[in-house]
């Protein structure tokens, strides 16, 4: 199994967000009524986005197994927390009908989008902001 970094979940993440965000920039442009278009096109995108779920199976599994036996997780961001709990909830019926957490999490990361973009304002901002910069380039 080829190990893929957590650079290339974070890069494919936000290309998936920054393509999303140009899409509802290009709305709120032509038919919205705002006065910081980019940072409410941003606020949107975040919020309502349907990405895949970015991450790898051997670095979730560890937390959504402590997240299944007791919910404690050494965790402090609250969206990484929100991003497992999530994952969590969707794992958990699917080891109710008999399936390992394994293949429950591979299934779920494989097959199911996440409710919103993982991921802080500050990022992406900066993100969009980087990649807005290299397009004018």
């Amino acid at each position: 199994m080829n190990k893929i970094s957590k650079s290339a979940f974070s890069d494919a993440r936000n290309a998936e967000f920054k393509a999303f965000y140009e899409e509802v920039l290009s709305l709120l442009l032509r038919k919205g009524n705002t006065t910081d278009v980019r940072r409410a096109a941003m606020t949107y995108a975040i919020q309502n986005g349907r990405p895949r779920y970015h991450v790898s199976l051997s670095s979730a599994y560890p937390l959504v197994c402590k997240a299944l036996k007791n919910g404690n997780l050494p965790i402090t961001s609250a969206n990484r927390l929100g991003f497992i709990a999530e994952l969590t909830e969707r794992v958990r019926p699917l080891t109710e009908l008999g399936v390992s957490v394994w293949e429950a999490l591979a299934f779920v990361i494989d097959h199911c989008y996440a409710s919103r973009y993982w991921i802080e304002s500050a990022t992406a901002y900066t993100h969009i902001c980087s990649h807005r910069e290299s397009v004018r380039s």
